[in-house]
């Protein structure tokens, strides 16, 4: 049988146990055999991360470190520009044809799942992993609701539990205080003391390297 393989992208600027926490929560529940965490390039709507390529992929290769289920993944560092899911999710498809994905993603950003490029097609490149946090709210467009109901038989109330459908399935993780955009800001306020959300190899990497201030 082949492998269950988790894909977590983010820009991982910094990463910390808010990206790491669900990535550990799927394999739990749905008996992944790996996560791989894949450091993004940023859209070009989006500002340009303030860590560099090589040291968002080093700080994320010290996260996983401690975690032998976890990997990192520089496939999409690897390409000349930005990409969208669906084709990362292809080429991974034809790199590793015996693998079986599961790409883990908010229940923040499913909600806006129809502003995504081919955004139908993805359950059809790999299950689709939403975790969601107790205070989750959820807003779903009448589009993407009437997608789950028809397409894939979940109804809105469903979201508030745990599902295992075909090809989506929720999980429930706990809430963690944790912000790239906070940690960026404790850095930048000259605070030296490890925070508490931030594996301590991350947070010694930012130091020696003054990433954010």
């Amino acid at each position: 049988m082949g492998l269950k393989v988790g894909l977590l992208g983010a820009t991982f600027d910094p990463i910390h146990f808010g990206h790491l926490q669900p990535a550990l929560a799927a394999i739990e529940t749905l008996s992944l055999n790996e996560v791989w965490l894949v450091p993004n390039r940023s859209p070009y709507y989006k500002a340009e991360p303030i860590a560099t390529d090589q040291q968002r992929w080093d700080m994320v290769q010290l996260a996983v470190e401690a975690y032998p289920q976890l990997k990192a993944c520089d496939h999409e560092l690897r390409q000349a520009t930005y990409s969208y899911t669906t084709t990362t999710l292809q080429r991974l498809k034809q790199l590793y044809p015996e693998v079986t994905f599961y790409f883990l993603m908010g229940m923040d950003s499913f909600c806006r799942l129809p502003a995504w490029y081919d955004w139908q097609s993805l359950p059809d490149l790999a299950h689709l992993v939403i975790y969601r946090r107790p205070a989750t709210e959820i807003y779903l467009t009448p589009v993407l609701e009437a997608w789950l109901k028809d397409k894939h038989g979940i109804l809105p109330p469903q979201l508030h539990t745990s599902v295992q459908a075909a090809r989506i399935h929720v999980i429930e993780v706990p809430q963690v205080a944790a912000s790239s955009t906070c940690l960026r800001q404790h850095y930048a306020d000259h605070k030296n003391v490890l925070p508490d959300n931030l594996p301590s190899s991350v947070h010694a990497y930012i130091m020696q390297h003054q990433i954010y201030g």
